[in-house]
């Protein structure tokens, strides 16, 4: 971990991307230097943050064509895995942290944006229904959200709970009470795809089309946060709160400060990347963990197909 614990548990809510959440004071940490990437060769794989270097290998089989990627806060890792885009062929894999998969669900539509709330609980959305199901940790299914959005991709958690749903085809962004209402929280959002908390409570939001992330108050103000990006999908903030963002038309991922200043093609991998992840480091503390969940998530241009 290469940030200070004092500081990693005084800042409110780190979002991490690919869909990724993440936490609050005295709750688990992330491990700022340890990136996940999922890979459009169907392998996941370690960089480090802070130089930008291969770790290796985390997974090398059991998953296919994924589509998001969420930590609980045990370090278990979920993957929504789309392979041909036919309906009830959508499965979500279990990854131990030693990096053993094991399917958790089947039987999904196209599934996208992936979320773990405070309880362990998985969200799961569907581009195609238009709809988000909730799984407990046992895997047992039930119908969280049924209406009211428009081909949701990413999602995350912010620090009171709410799930904040990317609306690809609708140009917007929803909130999501514990309860299942749907509220607008923003409209006029180009194409969002990844979406993640910095620790001020700020959204940040991938527009695909645009090749922008637009940076979002919780009061609703936008505004262009940066720009220059190749078809961004998943963001996610580390621990020092610098943000990552997928290229999905190439193999890259660049690296933003808060003030905007981006690295290009920070760190190469050797195929195109789909979501991006960093792992929880649990702590036993008072404290209460904010959401590990997707925060930047998303679906990428695959080789030869793209996940749309």
């Amino acid at each position: 971990m290469n940030v200070p614990v004092a500081a990693a548990r005084r800042t409110s809510l780190f979002v991490f991307a690919l869909g990724l959440a993440f936490l609050i004071e005295g709750g688990a940490r992330c491990d700022a230097r340890e990136l996940y990437v999922s890979l459009a060769d169907d392998t996941i794989e370690r960089f480090d943050s802070v130089t930008g270097a291969t770790l290796g290998t985390f997974v090398s089989a059991g998953i296919s064509g994924v589509t998001g990627l969420a930590f609980d806060q045990s370090g278990n890792l979920y993957a929504a895995n789309d392979p041909d885009d036919v309906a009830g062929s959508g499965t979500i894999s279990k990854i131990t942290p030693a990096g053993v998969v094991t399917t958790f669900a089947t039987g999904l539509t196209e599934p996208r944006g992936v979320a773990v709330d405070l309880s362990g609980n998985i969200y799961v959305a569907s581009a195609t229904l238009h709809t988000i199901r909730k799984f407990s940790p046992a895997g047992v299914m039930s119908a969280f959200v049924s209406a009211g959005l428009n081909s949701p991709r990413g999602l995350a958690f912010d620090a009171s709970g709410f799930l904040y749903v990317a609306n690809s085809a609708g140009n917007s962004i929803s909130k999501v009470s514990a309860a299942g209402a749907v509220t607008l929280f923003k409209a006029g959002v180009t194409n969002p795809y990844g979406l993640a908390f910095d620790g001020s409570g700020n959204l940040y939001a991938a527009n695909l089309s645009a090749g922008t992330i637009t940076r979002i108050t919780q009061a609703g103000a936008a505004t262009q946060f940066a720009t220059g990006f190749s078809e961004p999908y998943g963001l996610a903030f580390d621990g020092t709160s610098t943000l990552f963002a997928v290229n999905g038309n190439d193999v890259t991922i660049d690296r933003i400060t808060l003030g905007g200043v981006v690295t290009s093609s920070f760190i190469t991998m050797t195929a195109s990347a789909t979501f991006i992840a960093f792992a929880p480091i649990p702590e036993p503390t008072t404290g209460t963990l904010a959401a590990l969940g997707t925060a930047g998530w998303l679906a990428t241009r695959r080789r030869p197909r793209r996940v749309r």
